[in-house]
């Protein structure tokens, strides 16, 4: 790099250096990879992981982008960054991903010259700059389709937004809310991002702060009402004369302003005069497809929602559904188009502009590709044989691993007793009984070596008629046998009764059939207020291990105190119904990630049960008999009628372990179980933060309560934590956060339209990443109709998520429509 002064430069170990004389900080790469070996192997083999590495390293904002520049991460201009370690993530698990810049995180603003066939963007940019750019101070990017990138810092005021053809034809700006893709990056075409010549290099110019800020006049006209930008002002004359170019007589931008103006006018004349029956869908493929033009500048996002909303209300959707839905519809479908931007028009190539899409997606796109299918499912181009698509492993990790269904000890006997008492026996199943059984006896008296509690939410998933009315059963009878007090209802009508239940019972077991049906009714858009302050107790319930839950103040007066609450929840429902009932704000407010998942996609065979399930094993009953009894220090005359008088002989002499407060503490058995308790809690939080992942934000405290009532089931009351079960219970909640947020990711839905294209998604992904039209209608099996089926086609092939091919089966026949997924 070269030097602004002629004065020493003192190198540092973080790869900068100081000038003495000018103070400016200046990014030395060749230094920074002699600190970082690894890295620089790496960025040897990959210019793509070097090319971000070097963008971070100096202060921009990255993310990864595929080949077609679309962004891999769904929240990119959240998520983009220049810490290495996400860097070091992202670019591990995308290895020839382009570079993408986020401009609002960087502090900047991209002039976007381009040449696609049209209006010379590149001339046009060079002249709104004066005629010359290298004297501009910009760094300047080469793109590959022969445009220029020119990078300024973003001016003080009110941040400049993107727009497309707002300066002049051809010319976008990317800046706040946008983003470029970075010098470096490779297509797979190998043409790349490249500085121009003579011009500043973007990472010299970042480090160094030497980026000039956009000039003053082109910021005005970006920001001066659009009503203004017939007047706005001249740029200042080259000397040498070179800006007396003829400018264009009509208003910049006024072909893209126009074309959203007809696509919206057109759709929501549509959804006005709709019928019942896709409504929903239509409403919010509006606003996803206007979403993206509010993204590129080209329609102003109040216009949009209010034309939108209007039309909800004339089609009589309002009516049906209420506001507030209609509104949260589109405010979903509009976010989630401005995470896409619209792409620069193109014309049919006699001139004419294409027509934007209908409501219903149904504007002819380009012709489908069409290609070759294996029998793997690989699809390849027929006559070059390049990969198009590589069929994705078989799905893997769906079922609860054989050995965490066998846990050492009185929690074993449990499971084994309930699977072989069942008609459809399915030990996952039974664990989640079993461990809540036992979990709720020890309850309210032992804690773990963190002072957490044993009680747990869980929640059993399996199929429509899969055997998980036998496992609730059976934990009913266990905790009746040892208390009937144990035994609470199986539904809380309002925050209120909840409260006043476990007041009076603090310790208990809910067993809750048709858990889908539950949440959908204490959560769901149409759940009032005292419904949803259901979750918001069980929330603190589930956190206030050995705490007291103070009363809330109401018009009738306090509610009463809650001392030490110790309520258990074991809930059942079919995957579909389960996730159908939530949303994003059981996420987000950390409902879900208190519940331990235990979920099965099989349908157990029925088989002639091997025990009795009316019996109870008298080593199952004593057992939770003594446990329950040594826990509150008596053995009274309820645990005589279930143990007999033999029974609390032999038990009389147990120690009271209990400390000054009632409490029993299962500590770990030495410092290495700690240590990886440390370990999981760093590794949860580590997910969190990579991949904005609420779901592994109670790993540890699960996994802590699992382990304790697995100790306590192997060794009893005396028992510490080891690393039999330490391992066990971290590995139990591993699997069920590792679960939990997959089937989030493509089955939480804050809409209906949102959730039929997270339906589609899944089944693709499941599938290897590709299904034909007709193997994709098997799957849904009838769950979507026609027309919702042809709309959130149409919304994921606009966002690009899938791809149409026509594939050739080796088999022969026609070609088949073979949907692909391109980015989940």
């Amino acid at each position: 790099m070269s030097s602004a002064s002629t004065t020493e430069w003192a190198e540092t170990p973080s790869g900068f250096s100081t000038d003495r004389t000018v103070e400016h900080r200046r990014f030395d790469f060749v230094q920074y990879l002699r600190d970082h070996a690894r890295r620089r192997d790496k960025c040897d083999a990959n210019p793509a992981y070097k090319a971000a590495h070097l963008i971070a390293a100096a202060g921009g904002h990255v993310f990864p982008c595929g080949p077609n520049k679309r962004p891999l991460i769904r929240e990119w201009p959240k998520e983009a960054t220049d810490d290495f370690g996400r860097v070091e993530t992202w670019w591990s698990q995308y290895p020839q991903a382009l570079v993408g810049i986020a401009c609002g995180k960087s502090g900047l603003v991209v002039l976007d010259g381009d040449r696609h066939n049209g209006p010379d963007g590149v001339a046009a940019l060079t002249s709104l700059l004066g005629g010359d750019l290298v004297p501009t101070g910009a760094p300047i990017v080469e793109t590959p389709s022969g445009g220029i990138h020119a990078f300024f810092r973003q001016p003080e005021g009110e941040p400049i937004r993107n727009s497309a053809s707002l300066l002049a034809p051809a010319v976008d700006v990317r800046a706040d809310g946008g983003y470029v893709v970075g010098c470096g990056s490779v297509l797979p075409n190998g043409r790349a991002y490249c500085p121009m010549e003579g011009a500043p290099d973007l990472v010299e110019a970042f480090a160094n702060d030497l980026i000039p800020v956009l000039p003053s006049y082109i910021a005005e006209r970006l920001r001066a009402p659009k009503s203004d930008h017939a007047e706005r002002p001249a740029p200042p004359r080259d000397p040498r004369g070179s800006s007396d170019e003829p400018r264009p007589s009509s208003p910049p931008g006024a072909r893209e302003v126009a074309y959203a103006r007809r696509a919206l006018d057109g759709n929501v004349r549509e959804l006005s005069s709709a019928g019942r029956g896709g409504r929903n869908q239509a409403l919010n493929a509006i606003a996803f497809r206007t979403g993206r033009m509010v993204a590129a500048g080209w329609i102003d996002r109040s216009t949009v929602e209010a034309a939108i909303e209007e039309a909800a209300h004339a089609c009589g959707l309002t009516r049906d559904d209420g506001i507030r839905q209609v509104r949260k519809t589109i405010t979903s479908g509009i976010e989630a188009g401005i995470q896409n931007p619209a792409d620069p028009l193109r014309d049919d190539g006699q001139g004419a502009e294409r027509e934007p899409l209908n409501f219903r997606g149904t504007r002819d796109r380009e012709p489908a590709r069409e290609a070759r299918r294996s029998e793997d499912g690989t699809i390849y181009d027929g006559e070059t044989g390049e990969v198009l698509h590589e069929a994705g492993p078989a799905p893997a990790g769906r079922e609860l691993p054989e050995h965490l269904t066998r846990p050492a000890g009185l929690l074993g006997e449990i499971v084994d007793w309930i699977t072989a008492s069942a008609r459809q026996p399915n030990r996952a199943l039974s664990l989640a009984a079993a461990v809540t059984v036992l979990g709720t006896v020890i309850g309210r008296r032992v804690a773990g070596p963190t002072d957490a509690g044993v009680h747990l939410y869980v929640a059993m998933l399996a199929p429509s008629a899969g055997g998980k009315d036998h496992p609730m059963k059976r934990a009913q009878a266990l905790v009746r046998e040892v208390g009937e007090s144990l035994v609470g209802p199986s539904g809380f009508t309002s925050m209120v009764a909840i409260s006043r239940h476990v007041s009076e019972f603090p310790l208990a077991l809910s067993v809750a059939d048709e858990l889908g049906n539950t949440i959908s009714r204490i959560a769901g858009p149409r759940a009032g207020n005292w419904e949803r302050g259901i979750t918001k107790i069980l929330r603190e319930i589930w956190g206030s291990s050995f705490e007291v839950i103070a009363g809330e103040q109401r018009a009738a007066g306090r509610d009463p105190d809650i001392r030490w609450p110790s309520l258990s929840i074991l809930g059942a429902s079919n995957p579909n119904e389960f996730f159908d009932a939530l949303g994003s704000a059981e996420v987000s407010n950390g409902f879900l990630n208190r519940i331990l998942l235990l979920a099965t996609s099989r349908k157990s065979p029925k088989v002639e049960p091997v025990a009795d399930r009316h019996e109870i094993p008298d080593a199952i009953r004593f057992a939770l008999a003594r446990l329950f009894a040594s826990c509150r220090g008596d053995l009274d005359e309820d645990v005589t009628e279930i143990i007999g008088t033999t029974a609390i002989k032999r038990y009389a002499g147990d120690p009271d372990l209990r400390d000054a407060h009632g409490k029993i503490r299962i500590g770990w058995v030495d410092d290495g179980i700690r240590d990886a308790w440390l370990a999981l809690d760093t590794e949860a939080s580590d997910r969190m933060e990579a991949d904005g992942n609420e779901l592994w934000g109670r790993v540890a405290e699960m996994a802590v309560r699992l382990s304790t009532i697995h100790a306590v089931g192997r060794a009893g009351l005396s028992a510490k934590v080891t690393a039999e079960d330490w391992a066990w219970g971290r590995d139990l909640a591993r699997w069920s956060a590792e679960t939990m947020s997959r089937e989030a990711r493509y089955r939480i839905a804050d809409t209906l339209p949102q959730g039929n294209l997270k339906l589609i998604v899944r089944h693709l992904a499941e599938a290897g990443g590709s299904l034909t039209g007709t193997g994709l209608g098997k799957k849904l099996d009838g769950r979507l109709r026609q027309v919702e089926l042809k709309d959130a086609l149409a919304s994921l092939i606009e966002a690009g998520t899938i791809e149409v091919i026509k594939t050739q089966s080796p088999k022969g026949g026609p070609p088949a429509v073979t949907y692909v997924l391109c980015r989940d």
